[in-house]
């Protein structure tokens, strides 16, 4: 028998709660759950070993780490996850994520997810039981004008962090990857199974992070789910965590605008094969992220590797968007059309049935006007 089919009969006796192994000579050839099928077995003489089941933690809480858990999204994440009854550990480098967006209730370190040594202590020290990854660069223009560092980040540190789950024997993870790994489509709204075309190196960074957990969950027996967001935005006000991301996404700039705080909205790109020529995206409450992220972690689907849509299914242009904005906040919101942005895409909409009908997954706050209604909150 190969190693991998070996480790992954294995992964699926852990995560049974215990089973057999069937040996012939040395080499074993199945893994038998039932108990029936083990007495049989024992009655005729053939060699079983029975494997001991897991040790249950003293206060049955699962211990949650969060890559990234201090940014905007990871933070209402943690904050999700601590009040589902999950311990969590948050492990952050605050490039763009803030020291105070992380609870007092969750554990803190500071440091990079690339730290090989330092994901080995976490891991050692917090005994952690499954991995939610949100540490990433995740800028579009940006990832054009540094491809390396983009790929560096969000593959080369997605590689190391399942190198340290297989040593420690951790099989949960949620990986919060991007409708950018997309590209343009035919297709409207989008489903997982659309064939994957990214048009920069954010999305293609996400995309071969996608096939490494795949690759991982195939021959590791490792359980993954992948939840392909689309644009998030919006903000919980009482747990006080903005967008750390104000000077790319659209919804934090036309509020500055509304506030005074910025002068005008430039529009990037009003040629678009669109209803009124400007991009159309599909914005999803961060809350409502955060609940699909919780949602994830429990899954019990048979299937070990499952990729997942986070959207409405409902697309909104950026004129669309602006019009919103001037009705939720009575202010004009003066505008000004500028050239298009290296690597959007016209339209980008999720289907949303999967999500929907395995994990029961419906966004909450996710209309337009709630969600610049609890951003505009936020900001008075």
């Amino acid at each position: 028998m190969e190693n991998e089919q070996l480790l992954e009969l294995l992964a699926q006796v852990e995560r049974n709660g215990g089973g057999v192994v069937l040996r012939v000579g040395e080499a074993p050839r199945a893994v038998v759950l039932s108990m029936e099928a083990y007495t049989n077995m024992a009655s005729q003489g053939i060699d079983v070993v029975r494997l001991p089941e897991p040790a249950s933690r003293p206060d049955a809480k699962q211990t949650v780490l969060v890559t990234g858990g201090a940014g905007y999204i990871g933070g209402h994440v943690v904050r999700e996850l601590l009040t589902a009854g999950y311990d969590v550990v948050v492990l952050d480098n605050l490039y763009t994520g803030r020291r105070e967006y992380v609870p007092t209730e969750a554990h803190f370190v500071e440091g990079d997810v690339r730290d090989i040594n330092l994901l080995r202590d976490v891991f050692s020290q917090h005994k952690i039981d499954s991995v939610i990854h949100l540490a990433a660069l995740l800028e579009v223009a940006e990832s054009v004008e540094k491809p390396t560092e983009y790929f560096e980040v969000n593959l080369h540190g997605t590689t190391r962090l399942l190198e340290v789950c297989s040593e420690m024997g951790v099989r949960n993870i949620v990986f919060s990857s991007t409708a950018a790994v997309y590209g343009p489509q035919a297709v409207v709204p989008i489903p997982e199974s659309a064939a994957c075309e990214p048009t920069n190196p954010y999305g293609a960074s996400k995309l071969l992070a996608e096939q490494v957990l795949q690759y991982f969950s195939r021959y590791t027996g490792m359980q993954v789910t992948i939840l392909r967001f689309f644009n998030v935005a919006g903000q919980y006000t009482p747990w006080g965590v903005s967008d750390t991301h104000k000077h790319s996404h659209l919804v934090p700039i036309v509020l500055e605008v509304a506030s005074g705080d910025r002068v005008l909205l430039t529009v990037n790109g009003s040629d678009y094969s669109t209803v009124d020529g400007t991009c159309i995206r599909d914005y999803v409450h961060v809350l409502d992220i955060a609940r699909a992220h919780v949602k994830a972690l429990a899954r019990q689907n048979a299937e070990l590797f499952k990729v997942y849509n986070v959207g409405t299914g409902k697309g909104v242009s950026v004129r669309e968007v602006v019009q919103a904005a001037a009705e939720v906040t009575g202010r004009m919101i003066p505008m000004e059309v500028g050239p298009r942005r290296p690597g959007d895409d016209a339209t980008l909409v999720a289907n949303v049935r999967a999500i929907q009908a395995d994990l029961g997954f419906v966004p909450e706050h996710s209309d337009i006007a709630a969600i610049i209604e609890s951003a505009w909150q936020a900001r008075q």
